[in-house]
């Protein structure tokens, strides 16, 4: 399969809203509310899928009607987020490559999408929801799942200095350098309460750095599109074949980036 003749699907499936659109461009063809008449359905809870179907449902939308492409055409990526389980993530491959047929998958962390946004490979990914927040560590590009929680907003001082806890000192003065807030629930208010939240644990001699993105709520799709868009971007993803040879785990552990 060539990269010069496709253009990359990318999506960020997020709680409450899905954002879809191509490789390249500067902002997603279509957005998603997940909903159900006037009430919402959160589909993914920490996560966890919580209703396969309506996840089916969505992303049919989100490609037949959104998108409106034929999906056996273009290579898709994916972001997920750290707490996906394996079986979940398994799921995901088969129903993109068998249920939607697409040619080639890649699924990437959504919090290494985030930090990279902020140019930065080394960060402390808090995102904020509505009444969560996660606290994600990102190391040079990786993704550090095993540390992460998600836990009430209220309570961010504290799961912050336990995440952080995983680290040696001078990992951790990394980090607390480079905070960066990820989300759409965003306003500089937020910004100020994450800072003095931090600085109630920060180590003495510790300085900490609150970034937010541009684009919030939209950092982690519009970094897909600059990786789905890159030179030899296509050489990233897991072609079918792979997947008919190795199956659903081939995405389990390893990611293409």
């Amino acid at each position: 399969m060539s990269g010069e003749d496709v253009q990359p699907l990318i999506i960020d499936t997020g709680s409450f809203r899905t954002k879809a659109g191509f490789a390249g461009d500067d902002a997603p063809r279509a957005l998603f509310p997940i909903s159900n008449g006037e009430r919402l359905i959160n589909l993914i809870q920490n996560g966890t899928v919580t209703d396969w179907d309506a996840l089916s449902k969505l992303y049919h939308d989100a490609f037949y009607t959104g998108l409106k492409v034929a999906t056996e055409e273009h290579p898709l990526l994916l972001a997920e987020s750290p707490f996906t389980s394996r079986a979940d993530r398994e799921a995901v491959v088969k129903m993109m490559f068998e249920t939607f047929n697409v040619p080639a998958l890649n699924i990437l962390p959504d919090a290494v999408l985030a930090a990279y946004a902020s140019q930065r490979t080394t960060a402390l990914v808090v995102t904020v929801g509505a009444e969560s927040a996660r606290v994600v560590p990102v190391i040079e590009g990786k993704c550090q799942a095993q540390a992460a929680c998600q836990i009430p907003l209220n309570d961010s001082s504290v799961a912050i200095e336990n995440v952080l806890q995983n680290f040696d000192g001078s990992t951790q003065s990394s980090l607390y350098g480079s905070v960066v807030l990820d989300g759409s629930s965003q306003s500089p208010a937020l910004a100020v309460y994450i800072y003095n939240e931090i600085a109630r644990v920060l180590p003495e001699g510790a300085s900490v750095n609150v970034i937010q993105p541009a684009n919030p709520g939209y950092s982690v799709w519009l970094v897909g599109t600059v990786v789905g868009s890159s030179e030899g971007a296509i050489d990233m993803f897991v072609s079918k074949e792979k997947y008919d040879e190795e199956g659903a785990g081939i995405l389990n552990g390893k990611y293409y980036y």
